[in-house]
């Protein structure tokens, strides 16, 4: 596939990045910093102050206590970095230290990411835009400006993770849907640096660790069955193993690209992994030891501290629909129940109480997709319909994959997805929880419906088309 020139790919970035700034910055020079209200050339410390105990409140607390290049508390800042990897403390470091020089952190923050967005959109523009077609392409880039997204990414959330976080997932999704299209081989330097933007992304925010560890996981395992002439037998012998053939020389090139770049934002990932287990006792080579929290919030007894605070994201459903189990975890005392114990109990009431469960989880879905969801009209409510009716589509698709016909764009982009969905059908719903994957959806949907990626997915298929060897 063609790339569209360089300096088209500028221009189209150039003109983006207006509706960025508009997004970014609606009152202009005199626009408030989101969440705390406070000017643009406050203090980092004073803006820490005013966010108190929220996520981002906790993630620059960290950044101002390493960049005066001092341990963190273990006793009151620990629990931080137990929770959430600190990739975003890791990058406000240096912007902290320019503060210092005269810089306004805020400044340097948004500038920063704004950067990056845009490096982002001239990759998709170059690389990705003649596999979806250039009206559809355009059209994209668009609309999300307008979207409750990129108000939140760039305005209201500005100080949370997901916008570096979900920035980084892109550029590495565009490149890696780039390259398996390819005929040539990759480079070492671009495969390396895909792993490496992965690797960042999850530093930055932990939710997408499964993702990385499924695709070097499922890449491996095809590529391991079908490395030796043992086995080869297997496939004699095994019919279900056997659409996992690989019949072309490609197809194994871009299995083996797929692998060595998750392999490289494991090696990425991997230092947090071990500092995090035996420096702040987190669990396992875990990059966030969160779950333990989830599986406890889904209990919370109504009128609980924790049922109140996440209330209105439907945090405590488990509770709600099995009150028998909910008092007798109450009794036993929910801290004295391991959270694995606590995670199979609330599957047991799902499995118990189906449509309870699917009633309470699609009340709070449609209250929390994106905030006062359809409470009045506007461009971007039906940006936000429009990417709920795109969910849907892709989760019909997501039904009807069939083992044999999976391309690697299904490979790369369905697990993210799905992943998504797991998540989000135990944990609460935050608004800002859905901006991975309406992004991921809309741009999977764009890449199946198009004829070109359509083509090249009928050359590469990961796996077999037919049994016999």
């Amino acid at each position: 596939m063609k790339a569209r020139p360089r300096l088209e790919s500028f221009f189209i970035t150039i003109l983006w990045l207006m509706l960025v700034l508009r997004a970014a910055l609606p009152q202009g020079l005199s626009t408030k910093i989101g969440q705390t209200y406070l000017p643009t050339e406050t203090s980092a410390q004073q803006i820490r102050d005013t966010l108190g105990p929220n996520d981002a409140g906790s993630y620059l607390e960290v950044a101002l206590t390493w960049a005066k290049l001092q341990p963190i508390d273990f006793e009151t800042q620990s629990w931080i970095v137990r929770i959430w990897s600190p990739g975003l403390s890791i990058i406000e470091i240096p912007l902290l230290w320019l503060e210092k020089l005269g810089f306004s952190f805020f400044w340097t923050f948004l500038l920063s990411l704004i950067l990056l967005w845009a490096f982002a959109c001239y990759l998709f523009w170059r690389y990705i835009a003649n596999k979806i077609g250039v009206l559809k392409s355009l059209i994209v880039l668009i609309l999300i400006t307008f979207s409750w997204d990129f108000k939140f990414i760039f305005n209201q959330g500005i100080l949370n993770s997901e916008g570096y976080s979900l920035v980084f997932l892109m550029i590495f999704l565009i490149g890696i849907t780039y390259i398996t299209g390819q005929d040539q081989s990759t480079k070492l330097i671009l495969k390396v640096l895909l792993g490496f933007t992965l690797g960042i992304s999850i530093w930055i925010r932990h939710s997408n660790d499964t993702y990385l560890i499924m695709l070097f996981l499922s890449s491996g395992f095809i590529l391991f069955i079908n490395h030796t002439r043992i086995n080869k037998h297997f496939f004699a012998n095994k019919n279900y193993l056997s659409i996992f053939r690989m019949h072309n020389k490609k197809t194994r090139e871009n299995l083996q690209d797929l692998n060595f770049i998750s392999f490289v934002a494991i090696l990425v990932t991997f230092p947090w992994r071990l500092i995090s287990t035996f420096i702040y006792n987190g669990q396992f080579l875990q990059m966030s030891s969160a779950f333990p929290l989830f599986s406890r919030t889904i209990w919370a007894t109504p009128g609980s501290e924790s049922a109140e605070f996440w209330g209105t994201y439907g945090s405590n459903w488990a509770c709600k629909i099995d009150l028998e189990t909910c008092s007798n975890i109450a009794n036993t005392g929910v801290s004295n129940i391991s959270s694995n114990r606590l995670f199979l109990l609330a599957v047991q009431a799902v499995l118990k109480n189906p449509f309870s469960y699917i009633r309470q989880r699609l009340k709070y879905f449609y209250e929390n997709w994106i905030p006062s969801f359809l409470d009045y009209f506007s461009l971007t409510t039906i940006i936000a319909c429009a990417s709920l009716f795109v969910l849907i589509l892709v989760i019909i698709k997501i039904l009807q994959i069939r083992m044999r016909n999976l391309s690697f764009i299904d490979l790369i982009w369905l697990p993210i997805i799905s992943l998504q969905l797991a998540q989000l059908s135990i944990i609460h719903f935050e608004s800002r929880y859905f901006i991975t994957l309406r992004f991921t959806s809309a741009l999977y949907l764009l890449l199946k419906t198009s004829k070109e990626t359509a083509k090249i997915s009928k050359e590469i298929n990961v796996l077999g088309n037919h049994m016999d060897i």
